[in-house]
């Protein structure tokens, strides 16, 4: 992916007066295959837009004089007479559809979708995608509307030639993806190019002025320095983007983060590879594909969980028509009577045995749903994946913590240790000084220590206001006044 809006184009836009609504999503950031991209970049490179929008907007007007706007727009589907519908998710991918490329809406597809699951003809729905992705924005809508369907009809994904970046975003989101043997697969990663054109303006003697309220407004304006900070936060949008195409990625696989983001270095894959690494589930034919599909169609259909409660029918307007279900008035006698009905409690073991371990409340809402298999064990793993990323979370921030803990005890101790060390020094200097220390006269001649009568009771005093220097030197007071003695006959001889 790609963002436009840092990257200066080299299109002469020359628009003035001209309608064109979309032009803005072209600005956006982009999540495609980066030789795709550079290829569509040139192509548009050879247009003359202004001219190519007023054209454009002339046949929007004459279509909407005819009246062939009376309805919001949507994607036709073919329909076989099994009740699988085919719609084609091609070329770039963007909220409207682009006149300068091949392209799809998303705002249009997600119509489409919503229009496939509530047809009661169409039974099952396979994306037949042959696309390098597109912008970002209006992608992850689509990529719910995936999920949505898949809940109540089965989806399969067939890559014929690319499914890279978004579009391998929306494959990931159904329940099977195959891919045709030469497909590319992939391409997961977010990208944005910036260029400093600050210098070759400063050759041509012009200087850039950004007047601005912000730090980061007006970033990346051309002929503007690009320094460390502007990187820094084009680099934090870039990993918040990211962090919801893997997340998606994740949820759809029913795999980790952390697998996801080994996949996640950017490159495509040969549908062989892709498959030894789990991006998709199936290499084959769309014949093959079609066929899984129809096989995962023609099981039968349980019947929902409000049909299941009972076998007959309630007259509309009675009284019991008016009251609540056993479902809605207690939801434990509804459990008992579900777990009771011989034909849910077929169903309820085939999930229990496909999650093991998960709770009553995960298999009813799954039963519910009429989940396949499949949509069930997907569904399962990613409640796990989501506890288990709980834990890690927690996990971390324990560690975390008591990492912080463990540094500053660690801190305490280093600066008690020095303390202690400097309370040493001093202490050695200190005696050393004691013993080193020259007899001080007084100013009558006679020593300092003559002027006392009673050497013990000097000793002793001070013993008393020194203790702490002299205890490190002598055991004990009478090891001190035996010493003060020797000292006082010595300099009294």
């Amino acid at each position: 992916a790609r963002s436009e809006s840092e990257q200066p184009m080299s299109i002469e836009l020359t628009l003035t007066g001209v309608n064109s609504p979309y032009l803005r999503h072209y600005m956006g950031l982009w999540s495609m295959d980066d030789a795709a991209f550079d290829h569509e970049l040139a192509q548009i490179e050879q247009v003359n837009l202004s001219l190519h929008v007023a054209a454009r907007n002339q046949q929007a007007e004459q279509a909407k004089e005819l009246g062939s706007n009376s309805a919001k727009p949507r994607y036709g589907f073919d329909l076989s007479s099994d009740g699988i519908a085919v719609v084609e998710i091609a070329g770039t991918l963007m909220k409207h559809e682009a006149s300068l490329m091949e392209s799809t809406s998303t705002v249009m597809m997600r119509r489409t979708l919503r229009a496939m699951a509530a047809d009661s003809s169409v039974r099952g729905v396979m994306l037949a995608i042959d696309s390098p992705g597109g912008t970002v924005s209006g992608n992850d809508e689509l990529a719910a509307d995936v999920v949505a369907l898949a809940q109540v009809k089965p989806v399969t994904a067939y890559i014929s030639g690319m499914g890279a970046s978004a579009a391998y975003w929306i494959a990931s989101q159904t329940s099977d993806i195959v891919a045709s043997p030469v497909s590319d697969v992939g391409s997961i990663g977010t990208m944005a190019v910036i260029h400093d054109y600050s210098k070759k303006q400063e050759q041509s003697g012009v200087k850039i002025h950004v007047l601005k309220t912000g730090d980061f407004k007006g970033m990346g304006v051309p002929g503007t320095p690009i320094d460390q900070k502007v990187l820094d936060e084009i680099q934090r949008r870039i990993d918040a983007k990211q962090k919801v195409f893997s997340q998606a990625v994740a949820d759809g696989r029913g795999v980790s983060l952390e697998q996801v983001k080994q996949w996640a270095d950017g490159r495509v894959h040969v549908a062989g590879d892709a498959l030894a690494m789990g991006l998709i589930d199936h290499v084959g034919t769309m014949d093959a594909a079609m066929e899984r599909l129809r096989e995962q169609v023609s099981k039968p259909r349980r019947s929902r969980i409000g049909a299941s409660m009972s076998q007959t029918t309630t007259p509309a307007g009675s009284a019991a028509a008016n009251t609540p279900t056993s479902q809605e008035a207690n939801p434990s006698t509804f459990s008992a009577t579900l777990l009771s009905s011989p034909s849910m409690a077929d169903r309820i073991s085939t999930i229990e045995q496909a999650c093991p371990g998960a709770s009553e409340k995960f298999v009813l809402a799954q039963v519910k749903v009429d989940a396949s298999v499949e949509t069930a064990q997907r569904a399962w793993i990613k409640e796990q994946n989501g506890v288990i990323s709980k834990l890690e979370g927690e996990l971390k921030a324990s560690e975390e913590k008591h990492a912080g803990d463990i540094k500053s005890r660690d801190e305490q101790i280093t600066t008690l240790k020095a303390e202690a060390d400097q309370l040493k020094a001093k202490v050695n200097t200190a005696a050393a000084n004691s013993v080193n220390q020259p007899v001080q006269q007084t100013p009558t001649g006679q020593t300092a220590a003559s002027t006392t009568s009673d050497p013990i009771v000097t000793a002793k005093a001070e013993w008393a206001a020194n203790k702490d220097d002299c205890q490190s030197k002598f055991a004990d007071e009478g090891a001190y006044v035996g010493y003060a003695k020797a000292q006082s006959r010595v300099r009294t001889k």
